[in-house]
């Protein structure tokens, strides 16, 4: 047997964290596909009232935020309310073909 060099492991290791964030990933999108429009909605306004009255919310003036797909939970009023505060909205740029920031 071989010794494997620490460079090998973090190799094997990365490859191990990146498959199973492909594999999260597509199960993600798999759930939120079947996600009914009334439960995207209902989650939404959950996750937005919580975030819209979190202390670190409240004090920051600055947020970065994704725009949501049309798969996912609706991230529109917590924009606009950070645009109503003043704050600095940051928005990610998104490769789609890349899947790069």
């Amino acid at each position: 047997s071989y010794p494997v060099s620490v460079s090998d492991q973090v190799d094997r290791d990365s490859l191990m964290v990146h498959t199973a964030k492909q594999v999260l990933r597509q199960q993600i999108r798999q759930l939120l596909k079947s996600m009914s429009p009334e439960d995207r909605l209902r989650q939404s306004s959950r996750v937005t009232e919580r975030v819209l009255h979190h202390p670190k919310y409240l004090t920051s003036h600055r947020i970065s935020v994704y725009v949501h797909m049309p798969t996912e939970i609706s991230t529109r009023e917590l924009i606009q309310d950070a645009f109503r505060s003043n704050k600095q909205v940051f928005i990610p740029r998104y490769n789609v073909n890349t899947m790069e920031m």
